[in-house]
C-alpha cells in the first residue's frame, strides 16, 4: 500500500471519528434541548394549573363571601344556630327546621343564578365549633351531621373565623372549596357576633376544562383510593368506583378526555404517577408529552408532612415538535455526511496533488543524484587511472634511481695531469675515479686533437682519403 494511501486512510478515519463525535454531541444536545423544552413547558403548565386551582378556590371564597354579606341570610343563619343550641344540638328541632326552611328560601334562588354565572355546584352552611352541617342548599334533606374528621377547611374557618380556600374531599364529594365566615348583628344586644361558616364549592371539571382549552392540553385529577377510603362514605365510594374509571391505586376524579385510560394503561405513564416528572411516550403514530405532579388538599398544604391525595396528570400531542426534532436530527446527519464526503474529496485531490508534486521532486532529485553519481564514478575512475599512472611513474623513477649514481660536491683535480684525489688522499686517474664512484664504464678512443698531436700521419692520411691513396 502506498504511503499516500495510508495517510489518506488515517486522515479519513480521524475525520470520520470527529464527525461522529460532533454528530453525537449535537444529537445529545438536541435531545437534551427537546427534553428541557418539554420539562419547561410542563413546569409552566404545572404552575398554571396550580394558579388556576388556587384562583378557583378564591372565586368560590368570593361567592361565599358575597352570599354571607346578605343581612337577611345572616339573621336567618343566626336564628338557626340559636335554635339548634336550644334544641340540643345536632340537627336541632322544629325551630331549627323553620329557620332552615327560611334560609333555604333565601339562598335557593341565589344558588341557581350564581351557579349559572360563576360555575359552582353547592352552598352549605356549617355551625361551629367544628363543622356541623346546618343546611346543604343543594341537598336540603341532609343536615345535622358532623364532619370534623374530613372537613378540615371548615373547621379551620370556624376556629379562626377567617376565610379559607382549597381542595378537599368530603363524605359525598371532592372539590375546590371557598369558605367565608358569617357574622351577624345580634338583634337583642346589637353586637356583631360570629355565626358560622358558609361554603361554596365546585368540581375540578370546569377548572380543568378551562385550562385545557386555553393551553390546548388534556388534564385529569386522580385521587388515591387510600385517600377516598379515609374520607368518603362507603356507599358513596362504591358509587364513585362504579361510575368512574380507576387504574392501579388511583381513581379518575375528573378528566378532560375519556381516552385517558389508553394512556394510563402504558407502563411508563403508570411509573410516572409514582415518581412525578415529564415523559415522552409514543402510542401508535402519536407522540405524547406527559407530565404529572402531586395533588395536595387543604390539610396537606398546611402540613407538608402529610401524603399526597392524588396526582394531576397533563398530556398533549407533541408529535409535530418531536418530528421537527427528528427532521432536524436527520438534516444534521445528512449535512455531516455531505461535509465528510466534501472534505474527503478535497483531501483526496489535495493529497494526490501534493503527492504528485513530491514524487516529481523526488524523481528529479533521483535523476540529479544518478547524474552526480555517474560523474563521481567517472572522476573516481579517472583518479584511479591517474593514481595507477603515478604509481607506474614512481616505479620507473625508483628503478631509474637505482640505476643512477650521482657525483656531487667539489672534486680535487690535478691541474696538469687531471688526476683526482680520493678520500684517502691517493690520486687516481679520471677513469678509475669515475668507475669507482659511479656506474659509468669507459671505452677508450682518441679525439681529433690528440690524434693530430700524437699521430699526425694518420690525420694526414685520413684527410687525403681513399681517392688519393
Amino acid at each position: 500500500m502506498k504511503k499516500s494511501t495510508k495517510i489518506f486512510l488515517a486522515l479519513s478515519i480521524l475525520i470520520a471519528l470527529s464527525d461522529l463525535m460532533l454528530v453525537a454531541i449535537s444529537g445529545y444536545s438536541a435531545k437534551r434541548a427537546l427534553h428541557d423544552h418539554f420539562w419547561q413547558k410542563g413546569e409552566q403548565i404545572k404552575n398554571g394549573v396550580i394558579m388556576n386551582l388556587a384562583s378557583s378556590g378564591l372565586r368560590m371564597q368570593q361567592i361565599a363571601m358575597f352570599v354571607a354579606n346578605d343581612p337577611r341570610i345572616q339573621q336567618e343563619f343566626l336564628a338557626g344556630r340559636r335554635a339548634v343550641e336550644e334544641e340540643g344540638g345536632g340537627p336541632g328541632g322544629p325551630k331549627a327546621a323553620e329557620s332552615r326552611a327560611s334560609l333555604l328560601a333565601l339562598t335557593a334562588q341565589s344558588q341557581a343564578e350564581l351557579a349559572k354565572k360563576f360555575d359552582f355546584r353547592q352552598l352549605q352552611f356549617h355551625l361551629p365549633p367544628g363543622s356541623t352541617s346546618f343546611l346543604r342548599v343543594h341537598q336540603p334533606e341532609r343536615f345535622g351531621d358532623n364532619m370534623d374528621e374530613v372537613r378540615h377547611i371548615i373547621v379551620a374557618a370556624n376556629t379562626e373565623q377567617a376565610p379559607k380556600s382549597g381542595f378537599e374531599t368530603g363524605r359525598v364529594s371532592s372539590g375546590i372549596r371557598g369558605v367565608a365566615p358569617v357574622f351577624a348583628i345580634d338583634p337583642q344586644t346589637n353586637d356583631r357576633v360570629y355565626v358560622g361558616a358558609l361554603e361554596a364549592g365546585t368540581s375540578f371539571y370546569s377548572t380543568l376544562t378551562t385550562i385545557a382549552i386555553n393551553q390546548r392540553i388534556n388534564l385529569a385529577a386522580l385521587l388515591t383510593l387510600q385517600h377516598l377510603e379515609a374520607n368518603a362514605w362507603p356507599d358513596f365510594l362504591k358509587k364513585l368506583l362504579a361510575e368512574n374509571d380507576s387504574i392501579g391505586s388511583y381513581l379518575i376524579e375528573e378528566t378532560t378526555d375519556p381516552s385517558i385510560i389508553t394512556l394510563l394503561n402504558q407502563a411508563p405513564v403508570m411509573q410516572l404517577l409514582e415518581a412525578p416528572g415529564t415523559l415522552l411516550h409514543e402510542i401508535g403514530q402519536i407522540h405524547y408529552a406527559v407530565r404529572t405532579f402531586p395533588l395536595r388538599d387543604f390539610l396537606g398544604e398546611r402540613n407538608p408532612s402529610r401524603p399526597d391525595v392524588g396526582r394531576i396528570l397533563v398530556w398533549y400531542d407533541a408529535t409535530s415538535t418531536v418530528l421537527d426534532y427528528k427532521n432536524t436530527w436527520r438534516t444534521n446527519i445528512a449535512l455531516a455526511v455531505f461535509g465528510f464526503l466534501a472534505v474527503e474529496i478535497l483531501l483526496f485531490f489535495g493529497i494526490r496533488a501534493t503527492t504528485s508534486s513530491l514524487e516529481n521532486m523526488v524523481k528529479a532529485g533521483q535523476k540529479e543524484i544518478t547524474r552526480k553519481n555517474v560523474t563521481l564514478k567517472h572522476d573516481i575512475e579517472k583518479r584511479k587511472q591517474v593514481e595507477k599512472e603515478k604509481e607506474v611513474l614512481i616505479d620507473e623513477l625508483q628503478t631509474a634511481l637505482k640505476d643512477v649514481k650521482t657525483l656531487s660536491g667539489l672534486l680535487p683535480t690535478c691541474a696538469w695531469c687531471k688526476k683526482i684525489r680520493n678520500d684517502d688522499g691517493s690520486w687516481l686517474q679520471l677513469e678509475q675515479y669515475l668507475t669507482e664512484h659511479s656506474d659509468a664504464e669507459f671505452s677508450h678512443g682518441i679525439c681529433n686533437d690528440c690524434l693530430a698531436k700524437h699521430y699526425p700521419e694518420l690525420v694526414e692520411r685520413r684527410d687525403k682519403g681513399p681517392a688519393n691513396s
